[in-house]
């Protein structure tokens, strides 16, 4: 996600209004976030 992200903005193939940036850094650090909490809780 996070390779697929840096491709969008070295190519700006579309308009990215700032907006859409902090949503997509937001889900990238959610993602991350889970998956930490998933290895700390074998169970979940």
């Amino acid at each position: 996600m996070l390779i697929h992200y840096q491709k969008m903005i070295k190519l700006k193939l579309m308009p990215v209004s700032e907006k859409d940036i902090r949503i997509t850094i937001q889900d990238i650090l959610n993602i991350n976030n889970l998956q930490k909490r998933i290895r700390n809780n074998p169970i979940a």
